[in-house]
């Protein structure tokens, strides 16, 4: 039985997203007014983002759009990362840690390093009256509300949005961004919004398709590039977590280094086309591979020989970097309809006992909530 009967479910959040990303968009200006602000008159040549599972995975879909508006490095840590290689921000830096429950102990050593080395320590969370108050000089809520199932849908898609329009914000600030093309991007969201509910449509659709095999998943890659590299990240942590298979994302060279290599008949494998430079590259593996494996799935707008076609919304957004916003529905759904069928919501006895041991979260997360 699925432990999250009575209570809402991973699709009840996923069905939220287009309402919660056209209400961030609405309020931009105040999601993102005190981050602009802790910057003031300063120059800012970096940003640092520190976060962990699907925060750190919506990170690294909202990078490329953000390095691409504000035209400088945006670097990526786990909180590990971080405090153990010490990486302390630079002059010219703005650094954000991000903790959805804002309760996780990682994050919350990452608010205390800083702190310790005088820096400003930012928190972006969901919730105000976390943990991650009492250890951050800056709290900022990003705008998603709760989520109180651990499989992180909405809140990973919504912290993608909020890092992009924070990246408009701060280009804004900066005066990198003119009047015509913040129409333009304001335009594309309110595309990419629809296209996140048309994509819900085709994942019902492409499920009912590949019914069989996406109830038959063993070892998955996810393979992308780009900005959907951070989608097939999110892709293998769903797929990991909640059908409870091996599950590995790769960039799309990367796969072609030694991955390709142990891919047999059984192997199932995603390929995510970025719209973009890594388009053709993406393709072409997504049909070599095709010739060695049947359960290869393409998630783009051309046809691929031998794979199984997922088209994305024809409805979306000129700029191909905020893919994110509208494919990564197709990802959640099929981990929650395909664990939802195979009943796999419970973990091993085993793994249940070895997780109340690891104190990912303080003592304040009553609920199921995410990192």
């Amino acid at each position: 039985m699925n432990k999250h009967e009575n209570k809402l479910t991973m699709f009840d959040y996923i069905q939220e997203e287009p309402i919660c990303l056209r209400r961030q968009l609405e309020h931009a200006s105040e999601l993102y007014k005190p981050l602009i602000e802790s910057v003031g008159k300063a120059e800012v040549d970096q940003v640092i983002i520190i976060a962990s599972g699907s925060s750190s995975n919506a990170a690294l879909c909202a990078r490329p759009f953000m390095q691409k508006i504000l035209n400088m490095n945006i670097a990526v840590y786990t909180p590990g990362e971080f405090v153990v290689e010490n990486y302390m921000p630079k002059e010219r830096t703005l650094c954000m840690v991000v903790s959805q429950s804002g309760c996780s102990t990682n994050a919350i050593s990452a608010l205390d390093l800083l702190r310790e080395h005088k820096q400003l320590a930012v928190g972006v969370t969901s919730d105000l009256e976390s943990d991650f108050r009492m250890h951050a000089d800056l709290l900022v809520d990003y705008g998603c509300g709760r989520e109180s199932v651990g499989y992180v849908t909405k809140g990973m898609t919504c912290l993608v949005m909020f890092l992009m329009l924070v990246a408009v914000g701060l280009a804004k600030h900066l005066g990198r961004v003119d009047l015509i093309y913040e129409r333009a991007l304001q335009h594309d969201f309110e595309l990419a919004i629809k296209a996140n509910s048309l994509m819900l449509q085709i994942a019902k659709s492409s499920y009912e398709v590949n019914r069989r095999a996406f109830t038959n998943l063993g070892v998955t890659y996810c393979v992308g590039f780009g900005q959907t590299l951070g989608i097939c990240h999110e892709a293998a942590l769903k797929l990991g977590e909640t059908i409870k298979i091996p599950a590995l994302a790769y960039e799309c060279d990367e796969y072609a280094h030694g991955p390709n290599l142990q891919v047999t008949p059984a192997y199932s494998i995603f390929f995510v086309d970025d719209l973009g430079r890594g388009s053709i590259r993406t393709r072409n593996l997504c049909r070599i591979s095709a010739s060695v494996s049947d359960q290869c799935f393409y998630l783009g707008e051309a046809t691929v020989v031998g794979a199984h076609m997922i088209a994305i919304p024809g409805l979306r957004p000129a700029e191909t970097l905020m893919s994110p916003l509208y494919e990564l529905p197709f990802f959640q759904y099929l981990a929650w309809h395909a664990t939802e069928e195979l009943g796999h919501w419970e973990e091993h006895p085993l793994m249940r006992e070895a997780d109340q041991r690891m104190n990912t979260k303080t003592s304040a997360n009553k609920e199921i909530i995410p990192l």
